[in-house]
Order: structure tokens, then sequence, then C-alpha cells
């Protein structure tokens, strides 16, 4: 009895059947390591909230500057920055104590901490995921009117600084200044003024209030002292 083997036409059929088996998988796979970095990405961005809220307890109760002129100091991994100025980073470090929480797993670099000497602010920290929103800078927490709804620090996009510009009026897509409103499934991780932090979907981010578009939702979001009068 003679063993018959496949046909050209059943091997087709298969390797048809294996490839649309792929197609349907691998995009699956994808969004699942995808959420599994969203996931480290958002612990992330509440150990860097913890910080600032016990930044603030010792520091007569109000945020970290952006940054502050200190004159020459030492970044956290030993490098000597000579700009003077010092950013939040620096600030809340002692509070946190790992340069890797500054890092999103998204991203193909990785924050350092300072190994090396240097007088450029932007070049150093800018590499940083996060951005510290500028409005909650020094702000006092009791001052704050909507603690829960308003976005201290977020995924950034722009890697030329280490804060989100939200004075300067919208300079991105939508006017959501420097969010990375992709990087995590078409969303970003949000840090609020409270401590707690959430996944954004990129479309229901309050647009920047220059815009006048939802101007109490996004004046709550972007602005600590916003109180709901108009605008």
């Amino acid at each position: 009895m003679s063993k018959r083997g496949f046909t050209l036409i059943e091997l087709l059929v298969v390797i048809a059947i294996i490839a649309i088996l792929a197609a349907i998988l691998f995009p699956v796979f994808a969004r699942a390591r995808e959420k599994a970095r969203q996931s480290n990405c958002l612990s992330n961005v509440k150990q860097q909230m913890t910080s600032i809220l016990m930044y603030a307890q010792d520091y007569d109760e109000s945020m970290p500057l952006v940054d502050i002129y200190v004159g020459n100091y030492y970044m956290p991994n030993g490098g000597l920055h000579s700009s003077g100025y010092m950013p939040w980073i620096v600030s809340v470090m002692p509070y946190v104590k790992n340069v890797q929480v500054f890092t999103c797993p998204s991203e193909s670099y990785a924050w350092d901490g300072g190994v090396d000497d240097s007088s450029d602010a932007e070049a150093e920290y800018g590499v940083i995921s996060y951005g510290f929103n500028e409005n909650c800078s020094g702000m006092a927490v009791a001052k704050f009117m909507f603690v829960a709804e308003t976005m201290a620090i977020c995924d950034k996009g722009d890697t030329s600084t280490y804060f989100i510009d939200t004075r300067s009026g919208p300079d991105d897509r939508n006017g959501r200044d420097d969010v990375a409103v992709e990087r995590h499934n078409e969303g970003c991780n949000i840090g609020f003024a409270d401590g707690h932090g959430k996944w954004f979907k990129g479309s229901n981010i309050p647009e920047n209030y220059y815009d006048g578009v939802d101007p109490d939702t996004a004046s709550r979001f972007w602005d600590p002292a916003y109180a709901g009068t108009n605008l």
C-alpha cells in the first residue's frame, strides 16, 4: 500500500490558513505587549505623583517648581550640571531614588540620570518621558480648585523640554501641547494633582483652554487655579 502525501492545493490551503491566523493574532499580541508597557508606564506615573506629594508635604504644602536656579549641582547619577537650572525631576529624586521611573517602557531610549557633566538642561532632561504641568509649578496644594481633575504630569512628546508648556498657547495637534496622545494604544497616562493616575484616550484629553473648546472642562484639566468662572 503506497503512502499518499499532500497535494500542492492542500499545501497552499494550509499555508493560507496559517497566514490568515497570523494576520489576526499578531496585532492582538502587539496590543497585549503595548498594554503591558502601558501598565508599567502608569506605575511610573503613580510613583512620580507619590514623590511629588511627598515633596509637597516637606515644602510648605507646595508643588515643586518646574525648575529653579541653584547654580552648579550634581545630577542623580553623579554628573555635574553647570547650567544652574535644576528641574523638578531632581527636586523629587530623593523621594523616588530610581531614575528608571522617568523613562516610559514604550520609548526606545532611556534616561541615564546624568552621568556626564552637562550645561544644557533641555538636552539632558528632555529625553525624560514625562512632563510636569508648568501651571502647577510651585502651586500650593490648598489652592487647587479641582485637585482630582487637574493634570500634574503626563506622557510628553516633546523631547526638547522637561515640562508641559501650557502658557504659550497650543503648539501641537488639537492644541494638546506636548502630550504624547498615541504612545499607549492611542492614548497616554496622566498623573493628577491628588496623586491618582489614569490612562486617557488621546481624543478625550481636553484641549488647551486657549482654543476656546469646552473651556470649563479644559480649564479644570490644565489650570489648578481655575475656579469655574467664565473665561
